[in-house]
């Protein structure tokens, strides 16, 4: 087997205009600085050590990829993307050649550059006997005091060299605004029913939304001219429609076309929105997930999902209408969730795209051979769109915030522009020209329910207007999040009294109370706040690294936390000690939930949708595969009640007695136009208490600059 990476020895490798930094996976040519994919370093570094030779296509499938079979289009796939992110404006030459039928070699010159190696012998020196000792004490400091100003000049020298070679990767801090513009509000369209997903096209004369009338289930398109109001509705019998974007220099609307109660079968069609009747054509089959495309002259730019193998993961290509010939844009990290088409800028060809991240968005620009790839901004919410304002700011509204930013394009920097709308409800915003905004309020409603398992009767518990379930129940109390998502409260309930407790309730995404009703855990992404609900202070806070995914309840005196530092490597369990503010490793690690079943027995959840209860000695004792549920609306939902497991896949509950031998579920009740977003089992009160979400009516507002 051939060498594959450098050695640890190996500082960095110079190559054409790159210099390569084996330990940190990156390129940089002064200018840019990219980071490589694994498969793509690997490549690279299997060619440049091996540049005395042609690289056959059974190397790489041996060495490289380590498997008996790869298929040729996987490997022209990612010699293709190498080959591309290694163009610059100073790199346009051949840096990997292709030799017919036999295989690839590297092409450049390389120079390697080692780290200093200080090596101490055991040995004495034979020191001249004429020479006087003070003088060689005088010379050896002399000596080392050069080599020390040596060498701490070389390290000045290359910070200073990487800051400058790095300026352009890192997003410049926001700035805070000083607009205080006030609006008023007019209601666009007076019809009941639910407005979402609207694409503004590039002039921003037109608008395209999907609308479902109130007590239907029928989604049509809408086109509508936002100068005139007038409004063509486009209606397929049996399909579902969504508006995905525009060709800037043709008169096309892209949609995306799927049968109702099917989101798999999913098309993309392009319509002629001036010819009579107006023209429909299919495009292309597409992925349900799809946000957005854009179109100009006969190519489509658009969202393809299942990258490196994974359905979550979406890169952005190119594709030319006329021949179905398809070129990948960008190359994001396999550790995250991949690019989402914002904006595409036809007059100066380049798009900006989100890069999702496990806790946060990064705000991207490139040109349409993605050879230019820029971070512009990092918000810790998902940025859902973006326009450009005026000709020179790039705009996208933070509907956690009720804000807007800007990118200043000329300037390079980000602008917090906090426009004072007085309805917090926005869920999507658009910043037009001329300080217009374009808006929509939430479509979507959250209600919390209780359930008596045995009758199996259900009755209203509370009505929310934030997304967060953030329940918990313990000793006949409970305590919910309400209010607005910008004045959000607890709300504690003891009987027929609830009690308001005012305090930070920024990122709050979970509530769980202590042992003894008198400490409420407020969870966010992050953090874990222990608040004294007698003073309504926190009296004890842990900041994490890794990503909370879950947490609950598991015994006296700890919380059970399922966590994640990145998207693609396996999940962490662990118990979070109450009192000492520590954690504790759980010895069974990529787990999607694990609960206790009194104080010798586990049930655990993992990856491959397989439950299995397990002995004090971590010992399985009995199994259960969950299959028939892989496809679940929400994520799969448990809590414990007693000896049962009680379980949701969106829709329906289900109940599995752990304590019989053989598993089985048995269907509870069904939930229809709800989706199940939590469920927890309250043994004090032997109720279930069920978070549910469902769509409502809402309103399309256009917010105008008071003169």
């Amino acid at each position: 087997m051939n060498e594959v990476s450098f050695s640890r020895t190996v500082k960095e490798v110079k190559f054409g205009a790159w210099v390569l930094d084996p330990k940190r996976q990156t390129i940089n040519d002064g200018e840019h600085e990219r980071e490589l994919e694994p498969l793509l370093f690997k490549i690279l570094c299997y060619l440049m050590i091996n540049n005395d030779r042609i690289v056959t296509r059974q190397d790489l499938v041996d060495d490289v990829w380590c498997q008996k079979y790869v298929d040729d289009n996987a490997i022209n796939r990612a010699m293709s993307e190498l080959r591309r992110v290694l163009k610059s404006n100073k790199q346009r030459g051949i840096v990997i050649k292709t030799h017919y039928r036999k295989g690839y070699s590297f092409f450049l010159e390389r120079d390697i550059v080692y780290h200093d190696v200080v090596v101490t012998a055991n040995v004495t020196p034979n020191i001249s006997e004429s020479r006087p000792q003070n003088e060689l004490k005088t010379a050896s400091s002399n000596h080392w005091y050069y080599i020390a100003a040596s060498v701490l000049l070389f390290v000045v020298c290359l910070a200073v060299y990487f800051q400058t070679a790095l300026v352009k990767n890192e997003p410049q801090p926001i700035i805070a605004s000083d607009i205080t513009v006030k609006y008023r509000e007019n209601i666009l369209s007076w019809l009941e029913g639910n407005y979402f997903l609207p694409k503004l096209h590039p002039s921003q004369h037109k608008l395209a939304f999907s609308y479902v009338p109130k007590n239907s289930k029928d989604q049509h398109l809408i086109l509508r001219d936002l100068a005139s109001g007038k409004e063509d509705k486009v209606a397929l019998p049996g399909k579902q429609l969504e508006a995905l974007g525009w060709s800037s220099t043709k008169n096309v609307l892209y949609y995306m076309s799927f049968k109702a109660g099917d989101n798999r079968q999913c098309e993309l069609w392009q319509m002629d929105y001036t010819a009579p009747e107006h023209k429909h054509e299919k495009v292309m089959e597409c992925d349900p997930n799809q946000l957005m495309v854009a179109g100009f002259n006969d190519k489509l730019i658009y969202e393809r999902y299942g990258y490196r193998g994974n359905p979550e993961l979406s890169v952005l290509v190119l594709r030319d209408l006329k021949t179905g010939d398809e070129f990948q844009i960008t190359s994001p990290n396999v550790n995250s969730f991949g690019d989402k088409l914002l904006y595409f800028d036809a007059q100066n060809e380049k798009l900006y795209f989100e890069r999702v991240q496990l806790d946060q968005s990064e705000l991207f620009v490139t040109d349409i051979e993605g050879m230019e790839a820029q971070k512009l901004a990092v918000q810790s919410q998902r940025i859902w769109a973006a326009n450009i304002v005026d000709g020179h700011f790039l705009a996208w509204f933070n509907g956690i915030e009720n804000k807007f930013f800007r990118y200043d394009i000329s300037n390079k920097n980000a602008i917090e522009a906090v426009i004072p709308l007085s309805n917090e409800d926005f869920y999507y915003a658009i910043l037009m020209s001329d300080m217009r905004v374009l808006a929509f309020t939430e479509p979507r409603e959250w209600d919390i329910y209780v359930m008596d398992i045995d009758s199996t009767q259900v009755t209203s518990f509370a009505t929310n207007d934030i997304k967060e379930f953030a329940f918990t129940s313990r000793n006949s109390t409970q305590a919910y999040l309400a209010g607005s998502k910008m004045n959000r409260s607890i709300v504690l309930v003891k009987g027929d009294q609830r009690t308001t407790i005012n305090t930070d309730t920024k990122g709050v995404k979970q509530l769980i109370f202590g042992d003894d009703n008198q400490s409420l855990f407020l969870i966010g992404e992050h953090f874990i706040k222990q608040l004294d609900i007698s003073t309504g202070t926190i009296v004890q806070e842990k900041l994490l690294e890794e990503s909370i995914v879950d947490a609950f309840y598991a015994k006296e005196g700890y919380l059970g936390l399922i966590m994640h530092l990145d998207v693609r490597a396996p999940s962490t369990s662990v118990l979070y000690e109450t009192k000492t503010n520590q954690l504790i490793s759980f010895p069974v690690n990529n787990l999607q939930w694990f609960g206790f079943i009194g104080n010798d027995k586990y049930v655990i959840f993992n990856s491959e949708n397989k439950l299995e209860v397990l002995n004090a000695s971590f010992d399985v004792e009995n199994e259960f595969e969950l299959s028939g549920f892989e496809n679940k609306t929400y994520k799969h939902l448990f809590t414990i009640k007693g000896n049962e497991l009680l379980y949701s896949d969106g829709y329906g509950l289900y109940q599995l007695d752990l304590a019989n031998q053989t598993l089985s579920l048995s269907k509870i009740s069904q939930f229809v136009d709800k989706l199940i977003t939590s469920i927890e089992w309250s043994s004090s009160d032997n109720k279930l208490y069920i978070g549910t979400v469902e769509t409502r009516s809402n309103l399309m507002l256009m917010a105008m600059p008071e003169q």
